[in-house]
């Protein structure tokens, strides 16, 4: 993005209320449309990420859950079959 204040970017662009939507820069930068010195737009201000992590908490526990029995109950097997293996092992022959 280009470095224009936020004057020159309403006329442009016909916005108001810039400031809300667009991230100022603190320091005075040279503006790309009038020339003058002045706090420009930076960029624009993405969607947070706090929403999509809140929206997808949901999700991701469940799946957590799911994956964690299911793998608990396909290693049972294993298990079983180990504990057998074993007994045979211990008794005196």
């Amino acid at each position: 993005m280009s470095e224009i204040c936020v004057e020159c970017f309403e006329k442009i662009t016909g916005e108001r209320n810039i400031e809300k939507n667009f991230i100022i820069s603190d320091e005075l930068d040279l503006c790309e449309e009038c020339g003058e010195f002045k706090h420009v737009i930076i960029a624009e201000k993405g969607f947070p990420m706090l929403f999509i992590r809140l929206f997808l908490f949901p999700f991701k526990l469940i799946y957590h859950i799911f994956y964690g029995l299911l793998s608990f109950f396909l290693s049972l097997p294993k298990i079983c079959k180990n504990k057998k293996v074993n007994k045979r092992e211990e008794e005196p022959k």
